[in-house]
């Protein structure tokens, strides 16, 4: 089951949280509570403020993305494995393969690794591209394989070089990068029946902190929700729509008539996932915003 918590006040979405770990306690006291977040300041704020509530809080989990979505997939597949494509390994990978670019598509790259200090340059390029490789396996894993079988998406130089220095890797350790494994997970999570896996699976997972996420990530939740119970606990500036609301200098407009400006201010990715979520089926949808929401935003002006 997928449930969603919105608030336009964190506090709010404490209380959701510690309210439903009281009055619906797991199965067992040996399950652990599993929580995905975004960042370690998240999950010590969290634990204090759960501790502070509940008085004993232990037997938890905390999981940021990438660790979260692997650990999920191995979960219900054991031979879903995709250690080789870590961003520190990748990193000495793709300095081993930037000490040969003899191919003419490389070089852009032949010539940035040209002049002093060869070395020390080919350490910070293997370590940007590690950066990189593993932000497309999560944001980007079509195209990804898209390039494994030679297909550009724009047809430009960087791209070039870049499809070639993904097939040299491939060619490699395999092509069973984190994005494509999250894809196997997927596509099992949806083809099995409701709570198959729900033995395989935490009892109850809970998402705080995150504000924003790749198709990738909700497409995943969605299959998960079919078979433990999934909570998204959202911040919400607004409880009204807000996503069509867009900046002055985005418009060009003499005067902005076309919304508040705080929430034209945060941005295309933030209306992107506000429309991504309306485009979303969630079982129970709760919200608990502050009742002086629209003074206050009149008082912001």
């Amino acid at each position: 089951m997928f449930i969603l918590h919105s608030s336009n006040k964190t506090e709010h979405l404490l209380e959701h949280l510690s309210t439903i770990i009281q009055t619906a306690p797991l199965s067992s006291p040996f399950s652990k509570e599993v929580f995905l977040i975004q960042s370690q300041g998240m999950e010590r704020w969290l634990s204090q403020q759960l501790a502070q509530r509940l008085q004993v809080f232990a037997n938890f989990e905390f999981l940021f993305p990438g660790k979260f979505f692997s650990q999920m997939a191995r979960d219900v597949q054991q031979s879903l494995h995709s250690d080789s494509f870590d961003r520190e390994l990748m990193v000495w990978r793709f300095e081993l393969l930037l000490r040969d670019l003899d191919e003419p598509v490389f070089a852009p790259l032949r010539q940035y690794l040209s002049g002093e200090n060869i070395d020390l340059k080919r350490f910070q390029l293997a370590n940007h591209l590690a950066q990189i490789f593993d932000q497309y396996q999560m944001m980007r894993p079509a195209m990804l394989n898209n390039w494994q079988v030679g297909k550009l998406h724009f047809n430009s130089t960087s791209e070039k070089w870049q499809l070639a220095l993904w097939k040299k890797l491939t060619a490699q350790i395999g092509t069973q990068h984190r994005g494509a494994l999250w894809l196997q997970a997927i596509a099992l999570f949806n083809q099995l029946d409701e709570q198959a896996l729900n033995a395989q699976l935490p009892e109850r997972i809970s998402i705080f902190g995150l504000n924003t996420m790749p198709p990738l990530f909700m497409e995943f939740l969605q299959g998960l929700a079919r078979h433990t119970d999934v909570h998204l606990y959202l911040l919400n500036p607004a409880q009204a729509f807000w996503a069509d609301i867009v900046a002055r200098k985005q418009a060009d407009l003499e005067e902005f008539d076309n919304g508040h400006p705080l929430l034209a201010s945060l941005g295309q990715q933030g209306r992107e996932y506000q429309q991504m979520l309306l485009d979303r089926a969630f079982a129970i949808e709760l919200d608990s915003f502050a009742e002086n929401e629209a003074e206050t935003l009149t008082n912001l002006q």
